[in-house]
């Protein structure tokens, strides 16, 4: 988590520039981020199962019409498909670990939610080496700059402790503050 940390102290600066958000809709959703994620997670985890059932139908019936030249299509298709279930397995995988912290409000959960961004950059990127569809590129760079940009207008809520709904110490008993003696323990 050190190499979060550091990308966590660069962007922060990045982001600390730009407009913020009215401070009801970050309280929301800081308050209300860790069921965004679970329903995330969910439809992710649809989108996987989905990969793998098309995908397989698609291999089956490219390879079968498609002889040498539809097998080796069929083999490129299904290393790129690979590579986006990995990463989406990967991202889906941190992000549904970072649910409990982030209902607790701990730092921790904040942390894995940029760690799951972070993958989803790197993710991009060798999407981009593979396929080299500007347009796909640009789109998923910008989701994940609007998706930072939100994860780094709710950072202030997640300081490492859960908040709890009273702030308000308890008195001091009398018992308590008294200086033990004979007289109060032979009681």
């Amino acid at each position: 988590m050190e190499f979060v940390n550091k990308v966590e102290a660069r962007v922060a600066n990045w982001y600390s520039k730009a407009p913020h958000l009215p401070v009801g809709l970050r309280e929301w959703l800081g308050t209300n981020i860790w069921w965004i994620m679970l329903i995330v997670v969910i439809l992710s985890a649809i989108g996987i199962l989905n990969i793998l059932f098309f995908g397989a139908l698609a291999a089956l019936l490219v390879a079968g019409v498609g002889g040498p030249v539809g097998a080796t299509i069929v083999g490129l298709a299904s290393f790129l498909a690979l590579i986006v279930l990995a990463a989406t397995l990967a991202e889906v995988i941190i992000t549904a670990i970072a649910i409990k912290p982030l209902k607790d409000k701990q730092k921790k959960g904040w942390s894995l939610l940029l760690l799951a961004l972070l993958v989803a950059v790197g993710f991009t990127v060798l999407t981009f080496l593979f396929s080299f569809e500007l347009a796909s590129l640009i789109m998923s760079l910008l989701w994940v700059a609007v998706s930072g940009y939100v994860l780094f207008e709710i950072r202030d809520q997640f300081n490492g402790a859960i908040v709890t709904k009273t702030t308000k110490s308890l008195p001091k008993t009398v018992a308590a503050s008294e200086p033990k003696t004979e007289s109060t323990t032979k009681k």
